[in-house]
């Protein structure tokens, strides 16, 4: 009622707004693994798409201390030459993005020793983002979002 009258007095308005709820699901998960895991639950990987949410994260892993990195729902899509979250929202890489140095490094088609794996999965080490090998095994973050109108 009162969105209504304020858009009577000074027209429209638009409030977006995403509250997000995270849980840690301990073990070790490869990156496919832990998705389905996070899924299972509710749940997905997070999406980081803001420094507001990136925030939001850091706090929530300083208060419930995993003990080890966390996986996040980032991914290289080999086609399209970019990183995806899994709410299939690309990275914009001259926006926003918290990589750790020298990162992103060694992702398909991207690294060119033949002879290593891929590093297309995105692990999250002291707030900072990380690329790294899917097979490898790590906590699963998960994510729950709703936007608020």
């Amino acid at each position: 009622m009162l969105n209504v009258l304020i858009s009577l007095l000074f027209g429209p308005i638009h409030v977006a707004a995403i509250a997000c709820n995270y849980s840690v699901l301990v073990g070790n998960f490869d990156w496919e693994t832990g998705r389905q895991k996070c899924i299972d639950a509710g749940m997905d990987f997070t999406s980081i798409i803001d420094s507001t949410i990136q925030s939001e994260v850091e706090t929530f892993l300083i208060e419930n201390n995993p003990g080890s990195d966390v996986w996040l729902g980032l991914k290289w899509n080999v086609s399209k030459q970019n990183f995806y979250w899994v709410n299939d929202v690309s990275l914009n890489m001259s926006t926003w993005r918290n990589w750790a140095s020298g990162e992103p490094n060694c992702m398909d088609t991207i690294c060119m020793d033949p002879n290593t794996d891929y590093q297309d999965c995105v692990r999250m080490a002291n707030g900072e983002w990380k690329t790294f090998y899917c097979n490898s095994a790590f906590v699963a973050l998960c994510q729950s979002c709703l936007s608020l109108q």
